[in-house]
């Protein structure tokens, strides 16, 4: 290959990559709004009763949420050893 597409292709990779890097903090951020809000709700909840009962349930549901923004998922994006 010569270098004007080998640049072209190294120029391509770190713009994918710097997609992927965005998408993964947009990601982080999100879930860090969650688990935020579901700490906000226990801080709320009260006394023991059925409302605490429930904010409790609603707050769990929230932090197992943002934790599932962390498992890897697929990314629409060049497949760059492939490419290599």
């Amino acid at each position: 290959m010569d270098r004007e597409a080998l640049d072209l292709l190294g120029q391509e990779i770190l713009a994918e990559r710097e997609a992927q890097l965005r998408h993964f903090e947009s990601q982080d951020a999100k879930a860090g709004v969650i688990l935020g809000f579901s700490g906000i709700l226990v801080a709320l909840a009260g006394p023991a009763g059925v409302v605490h009962a429930a904010v409790l349930a609603v707050a769990f549901a929230a932090a197992i949420s943002a934790l599932m923004a962390f498992f890897p998922r697929s990314f629409p994006a060049l497949d760059v050893h492939a490419i290599r």
